[in-house]
């Protein structure tokens, strides 16, 4: 393990220089070309693989090691956490640029560090230095490993599903082997912890991300098999799925957004209740309406998933995320409590039917004869419910048509009956919908894709079924995961498919 300053630590040193040079071109160039599928997924591996390698090098060389890991992780660490932010802002563009300009900084002063490492002078202090240090962050790091490969394999959550698993695995990883060289670990034992790192922290994150391909490739053919082949349009997204996305975002430029509008304030029967919504207009002519509807305790908002809201409004669409009478909505009044769940369910659907009644004639720059409506867990069933087996005000409107639904991860049950039971009364003529399931949802059953898909087989009507490995409730929640990179690629070539 000697690669320190002779000649092996040399030819190491300029090959990891060349390396880090490709990372930042390869980087570069694919966020210039915004996601190009297989080659995203593969240069954007490649790219991490740079990282993790230089890492590893600079841990056996010791000298400034601490400090190339330190910026390596931080990088990781705030690009995945700008991405985040900036999916969910009501505001801010999706693409990642603060993140990318963090990636390819670490790129270029691990480059620089490592050059000075192996041709510059130094004395190891802070080898000495920093031992006990090192010696607590391997050690946590090494637990935190462990607990995350059982948790991604036992009870996976959204963050199963997408770059956070990235770059858990390679903050502990670089700590825990970084404390093993430092601390004086004899080489075979590195290699050992090594090597029972990337198998206990890496594998299940390679099982995950590949998992991805097969899904997409599942899912593209069930939804063109129902749907057709849509031709590929400018501005959509160019694959099911690319890997690079997580780490740049995905664009949603060019909307306008309209907070806080107020379509209800009034009284009923429970007492005083005031509604809202939210606009994206697109800024060129609307090409269809699309009504997102929030989950079960959420709001409007950053907490029904902006990113979605933006990325459609961006492409065209006019997009209203509203409010529909939950009582864990903000400021709609005073709390309301039902008798039962069919009480509950017709108060929340009338108010959908509410908006679109109000909407359809308030928002006249909104193409209205391409209606879609999605939700989330809750909001995908009442999504479900107000177009399958509710009584709404659809066929007294003029210029209002309902082509298609898109639940997301909706709940069902095959015992629910009335207004509950979304698919018990299908017809060939019903509202064709998209259904998208995590198939390791512990909240609702995984199972309600194949239920939506057999009932609507079943009653001759057009569905296509979106099913996602290891991905729970919640899985879309990240915008460039690949989990929303699925649900909104699908959507997307649904609704153009449907639109007339």
């Amino acid at each position: 393990m000697n690669v320190g300053t002779g000649r092996t630590g040399k030819i190491i040193c300029a090959l990891f220089c060349v390396l880090n040079l490709f990372a930042i071109v390869a980087l570069a160039v694919l966020a210039a070309l915004g996601g190009s599928g297989t080659a995203g997924t593969v240069f954007g591996a490649l790219c991490l693989a740079v990282l993790c390698a230089d890492v590893i090098y600079a841990a056996i060389q010791k000298r400034l090691a601490l400090t190339r890991i330190t910026v390596s992780v931080l990088a990781v660490v705030l690009d995945y956490a700008v991405g985040i932010s900036t999916g969910l802002s009501v505001f801010a563009d999706s693409k990642n640029i603060f993140g990318l300009v963090l990636l390819i900084a670490a790129y270029a002063v691990n480059g620089a560090l490592g050059a000075y490492a192996v041709f510059g002078k130094g004395t190891g202090r802070e080898i000495k230095r920093l031992k006990p240090v090192c010696a607590a962050v391997g050690a946590a790091g090494l637990l935190a490993t462990a607990i995350a490969a059982v948790v991604m394999v036992a009870t996976p959550t959204y963050a199963a599903t997408n770059a956070v698993n990235t770059a858990a695995v390679f903050i502990t990883l670089c700590a825990a082997f970084l404390s093993l060289v430092i601390y004086g670990a004899p080489p075979k034992a590195v290699l050992a912890a090594a090597s029972l790192l990337a198998v206990a922290g890496i594998v299940p994150t390679a099982i995950n991300e590949g998992a991805a391909f097969s899904d997409a490739e599942r899912a593209v053919a069930n939804v063109e098999s129902v749907f057709g082949q849509v031709p590929y349009e400018e501005g959509m997204l160019k694959a099911p799925y690319d890997f690079s996305l997580e780490f740049f975002g995905i664009s949603t430029e060019n909307y306008t957004l309209e907070r806080d509008k107020v379509y209800f304030d009034g009284e009923d029967i429970y007492g005083a209740l005031t509604l809202k919504y939210d606009a994206y207009y697109p800024n060129v002519e609307s090409r269809g309406v699309l009504i997102n509807l929030h989950g079960s305790g959420g709001d409007k908002d950053t907490g029904n998933y902006a990113h979605r809201n933006k990325y459609f409004a961006s492409r065209g669409y006019t997009v209203f995320d509203i409010q529909y009478g939950d009582y864990n909505e903000a400021d709609t009044g005073d709390e309301r409590w039902f008798s039962s769940d069919t009480e509950r369910v017709e108060f929340l659907l009338k108010y959908i039917d509410e908006f679109i009644v109000y909407a359809s004639g308030a928002e006249e720059a909104a193409d209205w004869n391409n209606l879609f409506i999605t939700g989330v867990s809750m909001g995908g069933t009442s999504a479900s419910r107000y177009a399958l087996s509710y009584g709404n005000s659809l066929n007294t409107l003029e210029n209002v048509t309902l082509r298609g639904i898109i639940p997301v991860y909706p709940g069902y049950s095959s015992g629910d009956e009335g207004v509950l039971d979304c698919l018990g009364n299908l017809s060939k003529d019903s509202t064709p919908c998209l259904v998208v399931m995590g198939l390791y949802d512990k909240v609702v059953s995984p199972t309600a894709a194949k239920e939506y898909k057999a009932a609507y087989d079943a009653a001759g009507a057009k569905c296509a079924a979106v099913e996602i490995s290891f991905a729970g409730h919640n899985c879309d929640y990240f915008m460039s995961g690949r989990s929303n990179q699925l649900t909104t690629y699908c959507a997307e070539r649904f609704m153009a498919a449907l639109s007339v």
